[in-house]
């Protein structure tokens, strides 16, 4: 599935990133990494992972505190590879199954609350609450897919109090992060807003690993630049 293989590039960044941050001995696979993710994340053809990929090399240029000679090495390469796919676009699609890919997703509907199903919530406002639970049998005449988002599932699915119990346990996870470890927790969440992420194990992985981080990282003013990667 070309999602879940975004969705895997993705998560893969956020755990290197993390990883590398907090423990320098890996910082030496930090670009390899980002290079390999990168290039899994335009395989997927997942717009919503390559815009959180390019959030997490952002991050990383702006708020990461390396050799500037290293932040331009990482913002060239990301740009000319941009450009060389931007530039090569229709060689690059002329595989049949990539071709059928993109030309099944501009042939899509621009109405994103009903092509991810946020419509749910207008159609069906009696679930709004209490929820409708996973495989509503009784929805399924209607949808045929799930609903595409992972805070939006959850609150049609388990109504407000589950979103609430999960907001809550989200937030008990990251309350002790430090600030930049939460910041490579966003684009994982972005995705989340127009596709189901909630469902893989390492998306569980990510949040006990920032919580690692929360324990032996503590944000505190005297641990305020532990996070910082100083690449020789």
């Amino acid at each position: 599935n070309p999602n879940q293989l975004g969705y895997f590039a993705l998560m893969g960044t956020g755990i290197l990133t993390t990883t590398a941050f907090a423990a320098k001995s890996l910082k030496k696979y930090l670009f390899i990494g980002f290079s390999l993710s990168g290039y899994l994340c335009y395989l997927s053809l997942s717009r919503a992972a390559t815009s959180g990929f390019l959030l997490y090399v952002l991050f990383l240029v702006l708020v990461g505190k390396m050799r500037w000679w290293y932040k331009i090495a990482l913002t060239t390469v990301i740009v000319a590879a941009t450009a060389w796919v931007m530039l090569n676009q229709n060689s690059l699609t002329q595989d049949n199954e990539r071709a059928a890919a993109l030309a099944a997703r501009s042939s899509r509907s621009e109405n994103v609350a009903e092509v991810r199903g946020y419509d749910r919530f207008t159609k069906f406002p009696e679930y709004f609450i209490y929820g409708a639970s996973e495989r509503n049998e009784y929805l399924s005449q209607f949808y045929e897919n799930d609903f595409h988002s992972t805070l939006g599932n959850i609150w049609f699915c388990y109504g407000i109090l589950g979103l609430s119990c999960f907001l809550f346990f989200a937030y008990s996870v990251l309350k002790n992060a430090q600030l930049l470890f939460i910041c490579f927790q966003l684009p994982v969440w972005y995705y989340g807003l127009t596709h189901n992420g909630i469902k893989p194990v390492y998306f569980w992985f990510f949040l006990a690993l920032t919580f690692a981080t929360a324990i032996l990282l503590p944000r505190t003013k005297t641990h305020k630049f532990r996070y910082s990667l100083n690449v020789p």
